[in-house]
């Protein structure tokens, strides 16, 4: 079984999608066109005015109470992957997070639909922001 495939099983089947690679493309483009994105695939976090570095997961579930945001729904995008990416509920991929960051270098969880996106680097930081326009 893969990193992936294991993801999946972790995550659950209920309220999951997996997106074609179309799609997934089609994310990877939006993401950078609401972030700013370095050289070396990194969210430049400097240019994000609303952002929060994230010492414990149950943070980011009260960050985006505090600036109003009630969707939870997301796409999860790996970087460095030949992955498709996923649709499912913030909540449920936090639950499996060691399984969801193991498919990638880098996770990216955005919701476009509020403008916001979780990353997950490398390095262990993980830092959450909404894009100043929403």
């Amino acid at each position: 079984m893969t990193l992936f495939e294991e993801c999946i099983k972790a995550i659950g089947n209920e309220n999951l999608e997996i997106l074609s690679n179309e799609l997934t493309e089609k994310y990877f483009d939006c993401l950078c066109e609401l972030f700013p994105i370095l050289p070396w695939g990194r969210i430049d976090w400097e240019k994000v005015s609303q952002k929060k570095k994230v010492e414990d997961l149950s943070e980011i579930i009260d960050w985006l109470q505090e600036m109003g945001i009630n969707n939870k729904n997301v796409i999860v995008l790996w970087n460095y992957s030949y992955n498709p990416g996923i649709r499912t509920e913030l909540e449920r991929v936090l639950n499996v997070i060691d399984d969801v960051t193991a498919v990638g270098s880098d996770t990216f969880i955005l919701c476009k639909d509020e403008g916001y996106v979780i990353e997950f680097f490398h390095d262990g930081e993980v830092t959450i922001g909404i894009m100043d326009n929403y």
